[in-house]
């Protein structure tokens, strides 16, 4: 769904349809406009679904606050392998809550903050 033009509502509603799709692995959304609020739908899909094992978000305009409600579900979704968020203006703010987190979830094998 990269490039797309999808913004906070429609991220919300792709996330509410992802809770009960339990084959989805890679969830793949670069290059929209979902920022802080739609990481957070991101935050509470990451609640309950197992199965996504990477996450792309690569120049989404997140921020620090879309770092720190990625940094809270890597606290409580150990089954994340790969993140990335590339090109989304997360500072060093974002950055350290990120690398934070990553003393609890120890399950993450790649991450890209450029």
């Amino acid at each position: 769904m990269g490039y797309m033009g999808l913004d906070t509502n429609h991220i919300k509603i792709v996330c509410e349809s992802l809770k009960s799709n339990f084959t989805l692995k890679d969830f793949i959304i670069y290059g929209n406009l979902i920022g802080a609020d739609g990481v957070n739908s991101i935050y509470e899909l990451l609640k309950s679904n197992y199965t996504i094992k990477a996450l792309y978000l690569g120049s989404n305009k997140i921020g620090v606050d879309g770092a720190k409600s990625i940094a809270e579900s890597l606290q409580s979704n150990c089954t994340l392998k790969t993140i990335d968020l590339s090109y989304n203006q997360i500072g060093d703010k974002g950055a350290k809550s990120i690398c934070q987190s990553l003393e609890l979830n120890r399950n993450l094998t790649t991450l890209n903050l450029r």
